[in-house]
């Protein structure tokens, strides 16, 4: 993930948070590999975890995410920490 920026004067500073400060894990998994839909009145796959996360997650560029809702992929975000 920080391998990009590794040549970079902060990459060391980041580095070492990684080794010595607490983690949170995340085990991004699909129970099933489908669910119904109500509306299709079918199954559809699920789209993979990791996907699904981005989604919610939002983009990377902060201009960018002022206008999107990582859900509904338009409208300003909930909160601004900015």
């Amino acid at each position: 993930m920080f391998y990009p920026y590794k040549e970079e004067s902060f990459y060391a500073d980041i580095e070492e948070h990684m080794m010595t400060a607490d983690s949170i894990v995340m085990l991004l998994i699909n129970k099933v590999d489908k669910v119904w839909d109500e509306d299709k009145g079918e199954d559809v796959k699920l789209e993979s975890p990791i996907v699904r996360w981005k989604q919610l997650l939002g983009n990377k560029d902060p201009e960018v995410a002022k206008t999107e809702d990582p859900i509904k992929g338009t409208g300003p975000p909930a909160i601004s920490i900015l």
